[in-house]
């Protein structure tokens, strides 16, 4: 019997240039965005079934358990829609699976949950079917599944994010998509990773609301447009002040980044969010943003080391608790017991 797979896959933090990725706008003006992969994961544990039936089972967002014979119908709309579109579309082994996915953090949250999960399944069934992948090879598979097969209205920022790791700048093109890893001072990364705090603000929400009304709005409304370009223009002159050591105007241009993504959407924030931001500003904090598409979830903070307990403290007092994080420079990667790399069929 084959050996039992474990896959892991990282989620993301975002930065600036969300919304380039959307084919509507890299298509004719080319993409970028700037973030990171950081040290919360979705998990994928596979194995050969002991009958001639797919068992899959998740402890995402509860539990969900489902057991069919041959490749399987996919349905949008079903909870493990993403499993059974890798299955349909990539495995290529003859033996029925075990697959049980989980993950650290619940969905909805703008962490890139559902890239992360394709990541994680995609990266399992290749090495069971012994195919060979490289890092683009996974992140465009996890785009095609999510994009093309489920056709969710997404960008493909979260796919490469997980699948490469690291800091960096992401780039799309009409044809392609490269990964520039950020070349920075090893002290200067470590300033920027203890200044940056991530705050859970509650709730959680689908993405691919805001980004079909944003998806619109870049073909037909230019006052969005000039937004998506000026996001484009703030992704890199970030990158630069990141390379350059000028730390706390990284975090004053993470303030314009999230007044300019508000305007891409009145879904984007809410008046309790506006409210615990505007309170971490007058305690110290130099910009943020909510994390990805926006609406719910992680609220992500540039606070200098000396305005950082107050800041704690205030929150806490208000009932939103901080999750502590890592960057993760690994992306992808196959595990043994005792979570540690151990190879892989990346070319």
């Amino acid at each position: 019997m084959q050996e039992t797979i474990f896959s892991r896959a990282p989620f993301r933090i975002s930065f600036a240039g969300g919304g380039t990725d959307l084919p509507e706008y890299y298509e004719k003006y080319e993409g970028v965005v700037l973030s990171t992969a950081i040290d919360k994961y979705c998990y994928t544990i596979l194995r050969q079934s002991l009958d001639d039936s797919f068992h899959l089972k998740s402890a995402i967002d509860g539990i969900v358990w489902e057991c069919f014979q041959g490749i399987p119908k996919i349905y949008t709309e079903d909870r493990l829609a993403i499993q059974k579109s890798a299955i349909a579309t990539c495995y290529e082994g003859k033996q029925a699976l075990d697959i049980f996915t989980t993950s650290e953090i619940p969905s909805g949250t703008g962490l890139g949950s559902s890239s992360a999960l394709a990541v994680s399944v995609l990266q399992a069934l290749l090495t069971s079917s012994n195919v060979p992948y490289s890092k683009y090879d996974l992140a465009e598979a996890a785009c095609r599944l999510e994009i093309d097969v489920l056709r969710s209205p997404i960008g493909k920022q979260d796919q490469y994010a997980s699948a490469f790791g690291g800091l960096n700048l992401i780039w799309f093109y009409r044809n392609e998509t490269l990964v520039e890893p950020m070349q920075i001072a090893p002290e200067r990364l470590r300033l920027l990773e203890d200044n940056l705090l991530l705050f859970y603000v509650g709730g959680t929400r689908k993405a691919s609301e805001i980004l079909r009304e944003q998806k619109q709005a870049t073909q037909s409304n230019m006052q969005t447009l000039d937004h998506l370009h000026q996001l484009k223009q703030l992704a890199l002159d970030m990158a630069n002040s990141l390379r350059r050591g000028q730390m706390n105007e990284f975090g004053s241009m993470l303030h314009h980044a999230w007044e300019l993504k508000k305007g891409l959407s009145d879904k984007i924030s809410n008046p309790h969010i506006d409210e615990i931001y505007q309170l971490t500003l007058k305690l110290g904090a130099l910009g943020g943003k909510l994390a990805g598409a926006g609406g719910a979830g992680f609220l992500m903070l540039y606070v200098p080391q000396t305005s950082q307990p107050k800041i704690k403290d205030k929150l806490e007092a208000f009932g939103v608790r901080e999750m502590p994080f890592s960057f993760d420079f690994e992306g992808a990667c196959l595990l043994k017991s005792g979570w540690f790399i151990v190879r892989s069929n990346q070319r």
